[in-house]
This record gives structure tokens, sequence and C-alpha cells, in this order.
């Protein structure tokens, strides 16, 4: 006879908890206190979260949780530098919903804002973007002939079409900025490479055999080994958050001071920050190296990691990164700040706007009395990117109290989406959001201008394809001759 499940319901999974109930019970032994107020409490655990355990053996579970182990391992790493790119300045204070989290409380934030004060904030808007931003962003949508061959219908590839497009306008938009001049000597490394499909394709297209994969999570069904299936190629991947990443000690980089070629498919809304951060300090403090190891004989950067223009020639050929979740983006971690402070737009404003960006994309019903009401619940574009660096899923875990305190928190959320620009049309709603999406992109251009760089914001792929279809791409007024 089968065992009975638990019979506790899961709001965020909207089904029944699938673990066995205990001998005699109704709930599993994680659900038992929660469900039928018996047996031992169960606890967040401190080290990680996702998942919980007894009271009583909290002590005891600390000493040995993998999540632990894992970080340990992490620092121990010697391109780990804890919170290196993670910005300055603290968030600031939103009001919080049921203890939820950063979107929740930008939601609650929003409907306590009241409809003058948010017709306010969206005037401030469109006078930021007329300042900033001017004209549409051109197309840039690029098929190279050596790309051909995975864009046929019968080609065999494990990922859609549509992906390998993208793919592919991404490394014709690399290659006609001539970051991938003298592949043959230089490195790759993907941002948030996810299962590095992007890098595959380049090491099939183009003549760079050295691979530097960076992601902050363990990714199956990767394209790892059918890569190193080929003998010349030389592949690493990095275990490590962006923000704690020291590009500058990466092995590949750090032993033989090779060019290298920074890119990201669909970086999630903080982490596009972190990389452009990232790529910054290293590109500064490489090229200011050799600058200052023939005046002085030693390196100097400064100690907040604000390091500016280049003096320096620099190994570094460019940087390719599309972005994505505007929703995701946060205060600390933003590099545009100087931007939205000329123009007038407080922290506590970009908040606002990030999680408002959510418009552009989907949270929205079909055109019809009223202009369409939100749909509850939807901030995020269709998890349809294979290789997409945002996995916002995977935090929870099968049986636990922390997860249906986080859909509480996330359905009150969702009615202050519905409630929160609801007077506004569609349409509105729509181009609202777009504006601050371009806002967004466009502050960090501008700091990547105010630091000596060439930059360029293109739509690599079609609306059609793909809503976040925008590519940062720069390269450094001055490079190191090859």
């Amino acid at each position: 006879m089968a065992a009975q499940k638990c019979q506790f319901y899961m709001k965020q999974k909207k089904r029944n908890c699938k673990f066995d109930a205990k001998p005699g019970e109704l709930y599993c032994g994680n659900h038992l206190f929660v469900g039928a107020g018996q047996g031992e409490m169960r606890v967040p655990c401190p080290v990680d979260s996702r998942h919980t355990i007894f009271e009583s053996e909290l002590d005891a579970h600390v000493r040995k949780c993998p999540g632990r182990i894992q970080k340990e391992v992490a620092q121990a790493r010697p391109f780990y530098n804890e919170n290196i790119h993670a910005g300055s300045e603290d968030e600031p204070e939103l009001p919080t919903v049921a203890q939820g989290g950063m979107s929740q409380r930008r939601r609650a934030s929003a409907k306590m804002l009241g409809q003058a004060t948010l017709l306010v904030l969206i005037k401030k808007i469109e006078v930021a973007y007329c300042t900033w931003c001017s004209g549409q962003i051109p197309e840039s949508i690029l098929l190279p002939n050596n790309c051909e061959p995975f864009l046929k219908e019968d080609h065999v590839r494990p990922f859609s079409l549509k992906h390998a497009a993208q793919q592919a306008s991404i490394i014709g938009n690399m290659d006609r900025l001539g970051m991938l001049q003298n592949a043959e000597s230089s490195v790759a490394v993907e941002f948030g490479a996810g299962r590095g499909y992007l890098s595959s394709m380049l090491s099939d297209v183009t003549p760079i055999k050295q691979f530097c994969l960076i992601d902050c999570g363990s990714v199956r069904f990767k394209a790892d080994r059918s890569m190193r299936k080929s003998t010349d190629v030389d592949l690493q991947r990095l275990t490590c958050n962006i923000r704690d990443l020291d590009v500058c000690r990466i092995p590949q980089l750090r032993e033989e001071n090779r060019p290298w070629v920074a890119c990201g498919k669909h970086l999630c809304g903080a982490a596009t920050d972190f990389t452009l951060r990232a790529c910054h300090a290293a590109n500064a403090q490489m090229g200011g190296q050799q600058m200052d190891e023939r005046r002085t004989g030693h390196a100097s950067i400064d100690s907040d990691n604000h390091v500016h223009q280049m003096e320096g020639a620099s190994n570094l050929r460019g940087m390719a990164v599309a972005t994505c979740c505007h929703h995701r983006c946060s205060w600390r971690s933003y590099v545009g700040k100087a931007l939205f402070k000329e123009a007038g737009l407080q922290p506590h404003e970009f908040a606002l706007m990030s999680w408002m960006t959510g418009w552009a994309l989907c949270g929205h019903g079909s055109s019809g009395a009223h202009g369409g009401r939100a749909r509850p619940g939807a901030t995020c574009p269709p998890k349809d990117n294979q290789d997409h660096s945002c996995r916002e899923g995977q935090a929870e875990q099968e049986g636990g109290e922390e997860g249906d305190s986080r859909a509480a928190a996330q359905g009150a959320g969702s009615q202050c989406q519905a409630e929160a620009g609801e007077f506004l049309s569609r349409e509105v709603r729509m181009e609202v959001g777009r504006k601050c999406k371009r806002l967004i992109d466009e502050g960090r251009c501008h700091w990547l201008r105010g630091r000596g760089y060439r930059v360029e914001l293109v739509k690599y792929t079609s609306p059609a394809m793909s809503g976040e279809n925008v590519l940062i791409l720069s390269t450094p007024a001055l490079a190191s001759p090859q």
C-alpha cells in the first residue's frame, strides 16, 4: 500500500506537498507543525534560507550545512573578492509587504504613491527621457555568414532557432566593432554563461580557443562537454557571483596577459552592472598597471574600486552585454547613478522605475474596456531562454514554510501591481515601461562614456523574437596593439 502524501497545500506551487506524510498523520515532518500544530517547529537555515531545519538542530546543522561549505570553498578561490563590485550607497527604504522581497516592496511603494504622485513621477520620467534619450534605439540585427549553418531549420542544435539567431547577432555585432580581431590569441570571457551556448557558437565560428565561462550556479546540460571535445580549446568554468569576481585574477588573463573580450547574453538585472563594473576595473587595472609599472615600478588603483579613465593601453577588446530583467536592478549596484541624479531622479524613484519596467513586456491583459487591467503576478518575460542567466525560480524547495510565506507576500504584491497604475491605459503603461528601461540602459552607457569608452546601444534582435532585445556594445578608447 502506497504511503499517504502530505496534505499541506503549497500556495506558490498551487499544489499539495509531494512528501510522504508521517505514519498516522496528515502531514510530512516539514509541515506537521504549521499544518497541525504538532511536533517541533522548523526554521529557515541562517546560511541558506532556501531550506528549513528543526529549531533544536540549528547549531549542529550550521556546522555541516552544504551551503556553508560551498561558501567557504568559494571564498578560498584566488579570484574571489567579496562584494568587490557591489557598488555604493544603501538601497532606499521601502515599505514591507508580509516580509516579501524587493519586488513586492516596490509594488507596495507604487500603490502608496497614489494617482497624483504617480503621475508626477511619470512626468519626471518623460522629461528625463526627452533630455537623455535621443531618438529610437537603432537596429543592428546581423547574421554573419559563418553562423549560417546554425540558422538552418534542419541543423541539430541543443537550443531553439531563435536563440541561435540571437547568438549570431551578438557575435556579428562584436565582429563589426573589431572585438574579434586577432581572435586566435584572445580569451573570451562569458559572464552569466548559463549553459555556455554563446561561447560554444563563438568557438565554432571564430578562431578563439581560450574561453572562461562564469556563472553563480552549477548548470546541467551545458555546452562544456562538446567544447572540450575539441583538442585545441582551453575552457575554464568558474562558479562565482560576478559581484565577487576579481577579473584580474582569472588564471587565463593573469598568467599570460592575453587580449580578451567580454560578452553576456541576458544578464539579469544587477548582473549587468556587476559585469560592467568588473570589466572596467580589470581594464583600468591592467592598462594602468602597464603605465604605472613603467613610471613607478608598481600598479595603482584606488581603494574604493572607483577607477576612472584609462591612461595606458588595455588588453580588453570590448564588451557585448545583452541586458535583461530591469525589474531586478538595485540602486546600490547600478552604475548609472550620475545620470539619474543629473535628471533629478531620487534613489526611491529609481526603485519604482525599476519595478515599472515590467509594464513594458508583460503584466497586462488584452486591450479592452478601461484600457486593460494588469495580470497579477507577471513581472518578468517568459522564461524561454535556455541559456538565460536569470533563474528566479531556483530558490523554492519542496516542503518548507518559507516558500509559503513568500507565496503570501507575492500574492499581496501582485494585488499592489494590479492597483498601482490601473487608471492608465495598457498602451500608456507599456510606453512608460519602455522609457524606464531605456533610461536605465542609458545610465549605463553614460557611465561607460565617462570612463573613456566608445558605446553603442542597439537592438540586436526583433521584439517578436525576444522582448529583451537591447545590446550594450562598448570598446575602450585605447587598446594594446597586437
